[in-house]
């Protein structure tokens, strides 16, 4: 019996692995292209990390530095939340898509029927 043999050019070929969050690469980690869920995972990523460090410094509240720069903070904040409401409701409204924070280690839990049931029956049961 002859062996198979496949012919994969080395410079053009790159092998992907497409995941929630988006189409990664294999050989180096590297995103190619996020998702919309990917987008909102790393937004509210970035936002738990400033709320637990900026917020962890002892008296902060009261320094001047910050009290001048509290319109700015509030602002950024506020602009970033807007974002992650959107992409939250979009993901409601589809409902294949839960993400549960786990603020201690930094991460989230995401949750799916898609995770654990066949496509199918998932989307059958989302319907």
């Amino acid at each position: 019996m002859a062996a198979l043999r496949f012919k994969i050019p080395r410079k053009r070929f790159r092998l992907l692995v497409r995941t929630p969050g988006g189409t990664m690469s294999m050989q180096d980690g590297e995103r190619l292209k996020t998702t919309p869920l990917g987008r909102e995972v790393w937004l509210r990523w970035h936002l738990l990390i400033f709320d637990q460090t900026i917020y962890a410094v002892d008296g902060i509240r009261t320094w001047d530095a910050y009290a001048r720069h509290l319109p700015d903070i509030a602002a950024a904040t506020a602009a970033i939340a807007a974002v992650l409401r959107a992409y939250r409701e979009r993901r409601v409204e589809l409902g294949l898509f839960h993400l549960r924070p786990l603020r201690k280690l930094l991460v989230f839990r995401l949750m799916s029927p898609l995770l654990v049931m066949p496509l199918p029956d998932a989307l059958e049961n989302h319907e």
